[in-house]
């Protein structure tokens, strides 16, 4: 798939997405996609959201990037709207419908990680990432009691669960930064990305915004990443977008649908992008940053 809109608003661009660059449309016909993850054994997997499924492709043999490969049935019954792995290589879920937070251990049954703490029912996380000190950070939409107050979310490795700000409007895609210093999200309501430094007991200081889509007239964001330098890459409206550490814009990417988040392909290079009903694939330059 070639022709996709490269729009480059600094030369450092160039550093990253080379505007040659071929965007592959991987597969197509679905309903509406979120959540894609590359194990590291060699597989993506990503939900189909309105069909309720979590499907599993895999490259040809020999291929670690489209075209070709195979389609199978990971899980059904699930609205996962985002996954990532442990250190174990355990699958974590962020699930709708009931709001959780689950694990799918080795053995292949589930553990839940978060369903309620106190009398608050977690009724919508949406994205989630893991910290290199066992934390699992999630956004929350809302509650059972509450489904006005959205909250960032951390739970320990011992099991504790925090609610860590309130500062975001509606708190979606959520990702860490090199070395885990630095905690991100995307405030679909607001339309802006916002930085939180982690403290050493990885708790969350105060967040600023770094990031107007506003004034980009980028639309809602959606998912993001990081990459090994600090770039970000944020899914918003039709495009992918690029920015600095500081929140500079360096670029976008304009797909023919809504584009809702991104994740990295075999040793964390290359993005994969979820769309409504389509996900993609591009070559980057610069490796993301592991986080599992």
């Amino acid at each position: 798939m070639e022709g996709l809109p490269i729009l480059a608003l600094d030369k450092a661009f160039s550093q990253i997405v080379d505007r040659k660059t071929r965007i592959q449309k991987v597969a197509d016909g679905f309903r509406r996609l979120e959540a894609p993850l590359f194990s590291r054994i060699g597989y993506l997997l990503f939900s189909d959201l309105n069909r309720r499924r979590i499907m599993r492709w895999t490259p040809d043999p020999g291929k670690d990037v489209p075209p070709g490969g195979k389609f199978q049935y990971y899980a059904d019954g699930v609205i996962a709207t985002g996954l990532t792995f442990d250190h174990q290589g355990r699958l974590l879920i962020c699930q709708r419908d009931p709001g959780q937070v689950i694990r799918i251990e080795k053995d292949g049954s589930h553990s839940t990680m978060v369903s309620t703490q106190g009398e608050t029912f977690l009724s919508d996380p949406q994205d989630l990432v893991y910290g290199i000190d066992g934390s699992i950070y999630f956004s929350n939409l809302g509650s059972q009691q509450n489904p006005a107050e959205p909250v960032i979310c951390r739970l320990s490795r011992q099991g504790n669960l925090t609610f860590e700000t309130k500062q975001l409007r509606l708190p979606w895609g959520v990702a860490l930064g090199p070395q885990q210093r630095t905690f991100y999200a995307t405030d679909r309501a607001a339309w802006e990305v916002w930085s939180f430094p982690i403290q050493s007991d990885g708790s969350l200081e105060k967040g600023k915004t770094i990031v107007s889509l506003q004034t980009l007239g980028a639309g809602e964001p959606g998912g993001l990443k990081t990459d090994e330098s600090g770039n970000l890459y944020v899914t918003a409206g039709t495009r992918l977008w690029v920015f600095q550490p500081d929140g500079k814009p360096l670029g976008s990417i304009t797909f023919s649908e809504p584009v809702s988040n991104c994740n990295w392909g075999a040793g964390f290079l290359g993005l994969y992008v979820t769309a409504r009903t389509s996900f993609y694939y591009l070559e980057t330059k610069i490796p993301g940053t592991p986080t599992y």
